[in-house]
């Protein structure tokens, strides 16, 4: 898992947690990025055939419906962060 943060601090940063592997097949590796504006981004990719797949989730203030589902994936990205190059042994 790898973890970056683009100007970080700012009002335009960016937190992006790639290569998590492991929880979704051999083969398929998932990122997790926030946007500036707080938008979430979750993506998928398939390194193997180079399939890449994303889903968006806005912000309320930038047309999201569902905010809830924004602050849990912004509550997970922070979860992610935390864990630097180690593998999670269960827990919650």
């Amino acid at each position: 898992m790898k973890v970056t943060k683009i100007s970080e601090g700012t009002v335009a940063e960016v937190i992006h947690v790639s290569e998590i592997e492991g929880d979704m097949g051999e083969d398929v590796v998932m990122s997790l990025m926030q946007q500036p504006d707080g938008d979430m981004i979750i993506g998928l990719s398939h390194p193997h055939t180079n399939e890449r797949l994303s889903v968006e989730f806005c912000t309320f203030g930038g047309g999201g419906h569902r905010p809830a589902i924004a602050k849990k994936l912004r509550e997970l990205l922070q979860i992610l962060c935390t864990m630097t190059n180690t593998k999670d042994t269960g827990g919650e």
